[in-house]
């Protein structure tokens, strides 16, 4: 799966080597299913996906992204292709032998890629023939993050980088490197920070603050995570660490993080602040244990979501934002794709409601009694044949539960009524009412309830 840009995430069909699915912000239930024309796609782990924003092609607002695979003969390919409507069509095609193993790639924009291998790191204009050397590192890496930022306001490329030996920043202008030639030198002025007193570990992923419009050259923060702790870089290069113990980050092993641009408004303060009230963002962190994330200026700042209830599996293997008109967390476990999103406009009379249809909806088995009668009154657990899809045919049995469950929503309704005189709150609590008292009429006993009928 590959991050496309801020409204759209797509990956591959695992039934297919040229079927690609694309999934919409805007309409995070439904798929595009694109076709790929030309080229083998077989993906291996030797292979790597990455995708840019969206680019200007011919007047018309496209997406490109690009795939570069190393055969056995270490000759490294890379192709990159247009979506068009739902066709996936070949853009640029180069290959090149490649000395060293490659370990992470990275789409700037059309026609320019950068890759890292274990010793380097390599530009490629894919209507060249050959790479050039951007930088060669100091000793072996073993792994590497890369990713790009590009800003309007100041007409630069910023270009990020994670290793083994640290976080490295630099920028370029995209028209300069356009026009370097295949035996020219490319020499970029990089800010390194040394990271191995600072984090934790090796850094497993990062990602910055997105703004609309941008009236200096400030970059803003940059979210880092690694095996124990989540990190903030600031403006002036400085870096502070959350912890478990001081600032009560819930899990460590993390495998991703992603900035949500639907945060506190960036208070100048923000850019420098050492505490959690005054971030002035959201941020999601993937882990081996499930997700968190922090939203600042409220009383508990870490929120947690693992288990079933938000996830399909705590292991995330990696985590998308989408800062779309539906923004929210795409998130990828070893069983599937998880969408979170906030509903910021949902009232507790819809959240009631939502409660209720589900009760009123015939899933409770007894459907054929007819809508005044969903299971007598009473309410209990629902079961599916397969895991999480309720598409099926939902089945129920008895529980020693149905009481206490049954209870509960007639106290909640009751209570529902009374502060809101809404004529449908009192209709609901007259059927619990109902169902709890069959379950004293079924024993004969005044006081004694049955469990369930």
């Amino acid at each position: 799966m590959v991050k496309i840009d801020d409204d759209a995430v797509l990956f591959r069909d695992v039934s297919t080597s040229e079927t690609f699915w694309l999934w919409l912000a805007d309409a995070p239930t439904n798929f595009t299913k694109l076709r790929v024309q030309g080229g083998d796609v077989n993906d291996s782990p030797s292979c790597f996906i990455d995708a840019g924003s969206a680019v200007d092609i011919s007047d018309n607002l496209r997406r490109v992204f690009t795939r570069g695979c190393t055969d056995n003969n270490n000759e490294f390919k890379i192709t990159q292709w247009l979506l068009d409507e739902t066709v996936l069509q070949p853009l640029f095609t180069t290959s090149s032998l490649v000395e060293d193993s490659v370990i992470s790639l990275a789409q700037i924009a059309p026609q320019i890629v950068f890759v890292a291998t274990s010793k380097k790191l390599l530009y490629f204009n894919l209507k060249s023939s050959a790479p050039l050397i951007i930088n060669e590192f100091f000793e072996p890496v073993t792994t590497a993050v890369l990713k790009s930022q590009f800003y309007d306001s100041t007409g630069k490329t910023y270009f990020h980088m994670a290793t083994d030996q640290g976080f490295n920043t630099t920028y370029f202008w995209l028209d300069d490197i356009l026009e370097i030639e295949e035996n020219d030198k490319l020499e970029f002025n990089w800010e390194w920070d040394w990271t191995l007193q600072v984090t934790d570990g090796l850094i497993t992923d990062f990602d910055y603050q997105k703004f609309v419009s941008r009236t200096s050259d400030n970059l803003g923060k940059i979210m880092t995570v690694d095996v124990a702790a989540v990190n903030v870089r600031y403006t002036d290069g400085t870096w502070w660490r959350m912890g478990s113990t001081k600032q009560g980050v819930p899990f460590a092993n993390t495998t991703s993080v992603g900035v949500v641009d639907w945060g506190k408004d960036q208070a100048a303060k923000s850019l420098t602040a050492r505490s959690l009230e005054d971030q002035g963002l959201v941020v999601f962190v993937g882990t081996k244990s499930g997700v968190f994330y922090l939203e600042d200026g409220s009383t508990s700042p870490w929120r947690v979501l693992e288990g079933y209830r938000w996830l399909l599996g705590n292991n995330v293997e990696t985590l998308k934002l989408l800062n779309g008109a539906n923004p929210g967390a795409l998130v990828k476990t070893e069983h599937g794709l998880s969408w979170l999103t906030r509903n910021t406009d949902q009232s507790f009379s819809d959240k009631s409601d939502q409660v209720l249809e589900v009760y009123n909806s015939g899933r409770h088995g007894l459907n054929m009694l007819g809508p005044e009668h969903p299971m007598h009154g009473l309410v209990s657990q629902i079961g599916y044949p397969e895991f999480g899809n309720p598409a099926k045919d939902p089945s129920q049995g008895p529980s020693d539960n149905d009481g206490l469950w049954t209870a509960m929503l007639l106290a909640a309704e009751s209570f529902r009524y009374s502060v809101t005189g809404d004529e449908r709150a009192k209709v609901n609590a007259d059927h619990m009412f109902n169902g709890t008292r069959l379950l004293q009429d079924v024993t004969g006993h005044r006081g004694l309830l049955g469990k369930n009928v």
